[in-house]
């Protein structure tokens, strides 16, 4: 099983046979083809947004794309900050690699006090 491969602990979730995960401070994705973990390219700009004192909540499937969500721990407060990132394999001589586009990237809760937890983030298509 696939899952297995990756480190516990990890945030993870998967969307057909393909998963994606958090490890290390670092986004990935599993490719079926090759069997690999490989990080996601162009999220630099989501990695310096949760640069200090994060923890990544949530990885979701909104619509085919990329939903993260997490926390930033500021003194007795925390911010929740949320990025939607299209995602797009591309080939080279090196292989499949997957390719993130952050669409947004902002705080969506702002100054809650530090024992707010949000535990869950799901996403609902109609």
């Amino acid at each position: 099983m696939v899952q297995s491969r990756l480190p516990s602990g990890s945030v993870k979730f998967s969307t057909g046979n393909e998963i994606f995960a958090e490890h290390d401070g670092k986004y990935t994705w599993h490719n079926p083809r090759n069997g690999m973990q490989q990080e996601i390219h162009g999220l630099r700009y989501v990695y310096k947004k949760r640069a200090n004192n994060y923890r990544t909540i949530q990885l979701v499937n909104y619509g085919g794309k990329l939903v993260i969500m997490w926390n930033e721990t500021r003194r007795k407060l925390k911010r929740v900050w949320c990025a939607v990132i299209s995602l797009e394999e591309r080939s080279s001589p090196l292989g499949t690699r997957m390719r993130g586009r952050v669409e947004q990237c902002d705080v969506v809760l702002d100054s809650v006090h530090n024992s707010y937890m949000l535990s869950r983030c799901l996403s609902v298509s109609v």
